[in-house]
């Protein structure tokens, strides 16, 4: 369940800063890190639509 809430709030960050560098860096996470579960949450979520 925290993972699910973690992806969640990176999301939320990367849609209020649109910048993936700067919601990691609010978040004290390196790009690559939260690009990687964004990718997580967005596969997800597709696979919950099909």
């Amino acid at each position: 369940m925290n993972y699910i809430l973690d992806q969640l709030k990176i999301l939320l960050a990367i849609v209020e800063k649109r910048s993936i560098t700067k919601a990691s860096e609010s978040l004290f996470f390196m790009p690559p890190a939260a690009s990687i579960q964004l990718k997580k949450i967005s596969r997800s979520i597709s696979n919950s639509i099909d």
